[in-house]
């Protein structure tokens, strides 16, 4: 809805009940926008009944918008239970569903349960809205979780009614707590379907502290024969917290696929993470750039001060922008005085504007002069302000114009799709597409499959014994090629490629993805093999998007972000 008709909406609905009969004429409307917008003035008015059901329920066969919230509003059993079961024929829980769930409130729980009651038809998606829509219901769900742990522990039941509902115990989480004891039963019985086991593992972790009883199986899980199981206890532990989740939270700084997650985790639980304050300083020498950014990071926020000296180590001209500028953070969260002139230093020569600016903030917190704002007490909050790449306070706010010559573009030594489609045209190679296995809501599987696709460059740079050749697709992604021949050509990465340069430090290619939480931006440097193949090693990690990039004149490359910030790169 606009913003005027928000406001027509909320003068309207001052009348409270009067307004009532006006508006419900209106939904009889043939103009789609007047039927929209009597039904959500009618969604914020009080005192519609059963009577006014039957045009409520036209109206939303009829198509029209927001009326979803309207018949919650009636409140009575019938509206329910309209209301749910055309939801239950969606793929999904859209926003005003949400809110008309909401509203819906308990009333919604006996027409939700009714769909585990099904045998031999029963659906795994259908299952899965069933339980997403218990967890929207959230405390109005504690109703359900008697009769949730029942259908889960009944071995008469079919497996995916019986993971369906703890798939829903699991959505409800924190509200859940009732259903420990026989989750518990779940997980510890070696005689159920392992997946059943998974499951019931998985919803005891998201009822967090309140599953404390079942630390003692979990333990026995985690040390089991099982990886999955184990894999799954430690991370139900991780979810109920304490101690136990610390140490294993500590063992997931090895692991890739854990170690963003546990890095968050062990900075939200401060001081009390003083214990892995070692195994975080360790991975400041980490080979990987995201483990020394996030412990750089982390440590700032578990406060022992016998971090400073390991987070001066990283304040070098030469490193990585953003670890230098989560490590100024850190130092500053912990007072550091000691740490000013390494900051100084910083604040005053290093080469990106916003890890200056994280010093410069740093020296005023230290100085009393400056504060950064409170530590978040919600998880959730915390979880999205610590996120150093997915934070818009490292990214430039503004920067002066660059205004250099540019270096001319040589036919012969480059091109670009958008200025030469027919030419690109002349460098077209295959790749290998992977199209995910998936399954229809009816039930009917599509297995996975490959196929060879036509990909056209869109810049490709003259190496002499052949080209290089980046794509760019946004989040459908992109690679770079070294392309010898028609029938000659080799795949060297798979990441996008926004452009590619000669240099004084040689072959840079601009490269890297920014979508939705996903923030992953570098320079590649590519060298050339004594074997003669082309071999991209990352040579500097960027902030955003690189909306556009550019050679100079005088050999330097100039980067436009996403904000529409230049920033001269080398």
């Amino acid at each position: 809805m606009g913003k005027e008709e928000c406001s027509l909406a909320v003068e309207i609905q001052k009348y409270g009940k009067d307004a009532i009969p006006g508006l419900l004429k209106y939904l009889e409307s043939d103009n789609h926008d007047i039927r929209k917008l009597a039904a959500y003035t009618l969604g914020g008015v009080d005192g519609l009944t059963e009577d006014n059901l039957p045009v409520l329920i036209k109206a939303h066969k009829a198509g029209t918008g927001w009326i979803d919230f309207a018949i919650a509003s009636v409140g009575t059993d019938n509206a329910a239970r309209f209301l749910v079961g055309e939801m239950k024929k969606e793929w999904g829980i859209s926003a005003v569903a949400t809110g008309a769930l909401s509203r819906l409130g308990y009333k919604a729980v006996p027409y939700l349960l009714e769909d585990y009651s099904c045998s031999q038809d029963c659906n795994e998606l259908h299952m899965r809205l069933i339980g997403d829509m218990f967890g929207e219901l959230g405390a109005d769900a504690v109703t359900a979780v008697p009769e949730l742990v029942t259908i889960a522990s009944d071995r008469g039941k079919s497996l995916i009614v019986r993971k369906g509902a703890l798939y829903a115990l699991q959505k409800i989480g924190g509200h859940a707590s009732d259903a420990v004891t026989g989750l518990t039963v779940i997980a510890g019985d070696a005689s159920q379907d392992e997946s059943l086991r998974l499951d019931a593992i998985r919803a005891i972790g998201s009822i967090g502290e309140a599953a404390k009883s079942s630390l003692q199986t979990l333990r026995a899980i985690a040390n089991s024969n099982s990886d999955k199981l184990a894999v799954a206890a430690k991370d139900a532990i991780v979810g109920i917290g304490g101690n136990d989740s610390l140490q294993v939270l500590i063992q997931q700084l090895d692991d890739p696929q854990k170690s963003i997650d546990a890095f968050w985790r062990i900075a939200f639980m401060g001081q009390e993470a003083s214990s892995a304050v070692p195994a975080v300083e360790a991975k400041l020498k980490s080979q990987d750039h995201y483990d020394r950014v996030y412990a750089a990071h982390t440590l700032g926020f578990i406060g022992n001060q016998a971090s400073v000296s390991a987070l001066c180590g990283v304040l070098d001209l030469d490193s990585d922008w953003m670890e230098v500028a989560v490590a100024c953070e850190s130092l500053g969260m912990l007072n550091a005085k000691s740490a000013i002139p390494e900051l100084e230093k910083i604040r005053d020569n290093y080469w990106y504007p916003s890890t200056r600016n994280e010093a410069d903030k740093a020296i005023r917190v230290i100085r009393g002069i400056d504060s950064y704002p409170p530590v978040e007490t919600d998880e959730q909050s915390f979880f999205w302000k610590y996120m150093p790449y997915w934070s818009k306070k490292y990214r430039l706010d503004s920067c002066e114009p660059i205004d250099y010559p540019l270096a001319p573009i040589i036919s012969s030594q480059k091109f670009y799709k958008k200025d030469n489609e027919e030419l690109a045209k002349g460098f077209i190679y295959k790749i290998n597409q992977t199209n995910y296995a998936y399954t229809d809501l009816d039930g009917t599987e599509h297995p996975r499959w490959d196929e060879l696709v036509e990909m056209t460059p869109t810049v490709g740079l003259n190496v002499g014994n052949g080209w290089l050749l980046g794509r760019n697709y946004g989040e459908f992604g992109g690679e770079m090629v070294f392309w010898e021949s028609k029938e000659k050509y080799t795949i060297i990465s798979e990441e996008n490629i926004e452009d590619i340069f000669w240099t004084s430090d040689g072959i840079i290619a601009v490269a890297g993805i920014s979508h939705m939480s996903l923030d992953n931006n570098f320079l590649y440097k590519v060298d050339r093999q004594a074997d003669g193949a082309w071999k991209p090693i990352i040579y500097k990690y960027l902030s955003g998007y690189t909306r556009e990039s550019s050679m100079l004149a005088d050999g330097r490359i100039l980067r436009k972000n996403a904000e529409g910030n230049n920033t001269i790169l080398s």
